[in-house]
């Protein structure tokens, strides 16, 4: 106990540590961090949760991802856009919608191995590194996720084998169960 505080010592450590306290009257602060956790878990059940999981990630800890990408995968948001111009027989805007999601840096990096180069997905759908830190891809519900897209796509593509890589993708996926 410190000298003129009395009983105020002891109060706040019964409160934030649940174990025992050290000789220099600080506990574990992992006991902390899981209090503030905890709390704020509680408090903003939702938006707690990537910050969580992207701190235990930094620890050594597991993240537990919702998918796995590797690298060299287009990341397609707006698959739903270009299915739609398809459709409709549009596949230059089809074939112009790939070709700007490929542009707007959406390709996962590093190599494509899930042994070597396994990119976790949280549930927002950020794309991370194995040290949790975020890649700067995004995967939206409804993405395509196109690998191994710099061996299928080339920038002077015409707008047909533009689509035919990607219906060739759309069937690879039926026949996996994936679509």
């Amino acid at each position: 106990m410190r000298p003129k505080m009395e009983q105020a010592n002891e109060f706040f450590k019964n409160v934030m540590f649940s174990g025992p306290v050290g000789e220099n009257d600080f506990g574990n602060t992992q006991q902390l961090q899981n209090f503030s956790d905890n709390m704020l878990d509680q408090i903003y059940p939702d938006s707690n949760k990537q910050q969580t999981n992207m701190k235990q990630m930094e620890k050594g800890g597991k993240m537990t991802p919702v998918a796995e990408f590797t690298g060299g995968e287009l990341v397609n948001n707006k698959e739903e856009e270009m299915r739609q111009a398809m459709k409709s027989g549009n596949n230059s805007k089809a074939a112009d919608i790939f070709r700007n999601e490929v542009k707007d840096k959406n390709i996962t990096p590093g190599k494509a191995s899930h042994k070597t180069n396994p990119l976790p997905v949280a549930k927002d759908g950020t794309v991370m590194n194995d040290k949790g830190k975020p890649t700067g891809q995004s995967a939206k519900p409804g993405a395509g996720v196109y690998d191994h897209i710099k061996k299928q796509y080339k920038s002077n593509m015409s707008d047909n084998e533009v689509i035919a890589m990607v219906k060739k993708n759309h069937a690879k996926w039926r026949k996996n169960g994936m679509e």
